[in-house]
């Protein structure tokens, strides 16, 4: 009956089966005719401590049990704090990968575009240097043909035959225009041919004011090629550095996240081994609280 009425105690220490209990064995003893007074009261001593003892029992058992509750909420709230800085790790190794993986792509894209810049800037020499020649041999033409159509016009045979040599020479004259001049050279100017000579002089005129005209169209057609060009390669070259200039920032920005994600993630993994430590050392104390409940064999034999 004993052991019934102490296993009934309430969490708040009360049992009103235990203090009947108490109750009704004071008073049989009382009337008990061997009773002892000394005895019956050193057991009624003995049963008010034991009352006592039960209180207070009952008391830890409440105060384990409300501090396992908390022990208990902590370990939910740890395990969903791991979860969370797993997810966050995860996230951020994924994306410092990533930002690794952009980083060397634009690396590698300026990279490319500076070997662009240097092939068409090489490029662009070569056809300026192309250009200087072609307009100065058509430049050169120009002149010859220009003072050689003025001589022949004003028939300063002298100077004329010295300027149709020139024209002979010169590198875009075709090689029949050069036959026709040298037969004309070849012809004497004075005596009975006076007039054929004449006669192939307008000839020869025609000739010349013929590749004068060519030879103007061809230059202005060089120098057209060439500004067209020259501002085709500027164009290009500042849509090169711009495109340089931004992948340069995007890579430096890019970098600098790279580093605060990096750091994050560093920082996340030392929170999580504190964590993961602070459960363990949770659950260690939950099992010392369920063990504290469990009642001695001292007890349960009473």
């Amino acid at each position: 009956k004993l052991q019934n009425a102490m296993a009934a105690v309430d969490p708040d220490g009360s049992s009103n089966e235990l203090d009947t209990m108490i109750e009704e064995f004071m008073n049989s003893q009382s009337s008990s005719q061997d009773r002892c007074p000394a005895k019956l009261l050193e057991a009624k001593h003995q049963l008010n401590e034991l009352h006592k003892h039960m209180y207070s029992v009952a008391w830890e058992i409440n105060s384990t049990q409300t501090q396992l509750k908390v022990v208990t909420k902590q370990i939910e709230h740890l395990e969903l704090e791991i979860d969370q800085l797993g997810a966050d790790i995860a996230k951020a190794d994924s994306d410092v990968a990533a930002l690794g993986k952009a980083i060397q792509q634009l690396d590698s894209k300026m990279n490319e575009i500076g070997g662009m810049e240097e092939k068409i800037t090489e490029e662009r020499n070569e056809d300026h240097a192309l250009f200087e020649k072609k307009d100065t041999d058509l430049g050169e033409s120009v002149d010859a043909l220009d003072r050689a159509v003025a001589e022949m016009k004003t028939q300063d045979v002298e100077h004329a035959q010295s300027s149709l040599l020139q024209v002979m020479s010169l590198k875009y004259v075709p090689e029949k225009a050069k036959r026709v001049i040298s037969s004309f050279l070849q012809r004497d100017a004075s005596g009975p041919q006076a007039d054929a000579y004449e006669f192939q002089s307008q000839r020869i005129i025609d000739l010349l004011e013929g590749l004068l005209k060519k030879f103007k169209g061809e230059l202005a057609d060089v120098e057209e090629e060439e500004a067209n060009s020259k501002h085709y390669f500027e164009l290009e070259k500042i849509h090169l550095t711009d495109t340089i200039a931004k992948s340069t920032s995007d890579s430096e920005e890019k970098s600098v996240l790279k580093s605060k994600t990096a750091a994050a993630s560093a920082k996340a993994k030392g929170d999580l081994a504190d964590t993961r430590k602070q459960l363990a050392d949770d659950k260690a104390l939950m099992a010392l609280f369920i063990s504290s409940l469990a009642p001695s064999k001292s007890f349960c034999s009473f």
